[in-house]
């Protein structure tokens, strides 16, 4: 074997030289280069890994907003038509009472009218009185030739608005 390693041109020396100078420069690489690197790695990982559960509990925060959103503007929405139905309601509420004031008043200038012409007519029904009474009393003095007595124009008068109420 020795023969082998010589025809190859391999130095035992020199091969045992170089293992132990390859593990000096692995044990530096790895207590300067990979230790800090694997920190840093590791570092990053713990990040990464925080920025996500960040962002799920962002997207699970987002999605109860909206659907709190959701069901505010439902509710507001409902409270609005409530609010439209209740104007409406209160809207023909009003109409109807304007419409039973407006006949309140039209019945009483009705009634005040009507109150009005039968105090017109009982006024116009007493100058007619007077005037047939007027009449009569003119048209008995022509006819009987003389003045007639108030008691006798009272009966006279009586009896003459008797016979035109008939």
């Amino acid at each position: 074997m020795s023969e082998l390693i010589n025809s190859l041109g391999l130095d035992w020396k020199m091969l045992v030289a170089q293992l132990v100078n390859f593990g000096i420069l692995v044990a530096v690489l790895y207590f300067f280069a990979y230790k800090p690197l694997l920190k840093v790695l590791k570092k990053r990982s713990k990040m990464i890994a925080e920025s996500l559960d960040k962002t799920e509990k962002i997207d699970k925060l987002l999605a109860k907003t909206k659907d709190d959103y959701k069901a505010k503007l439902a509710a507001a929405q409902e409270q609005s038509q409530e609010i439209l139905a209740k104007s409406k309601q209160e809207a023909e509420k009003y109409r109807l009472e304007s419409i039973a004031k407006t006949q309140e008043q039209m019945e009483a200038m009705v009634a005040q009218s009507r109150a009005a012409l039968q105090t017109e007519k009982d006024l116009l029904l007493d100058d007619i009185k007077k005037d047939v009474a007027d009449l009569v009393v003119t048209a008995s003095k022509k006819v009987i030739g003389r003045e007639i007595k108030p008691a006798d124009n009272d009966k006279l008068i009586d009896e003459t608005i008797s016979h035109i109420k008939k």
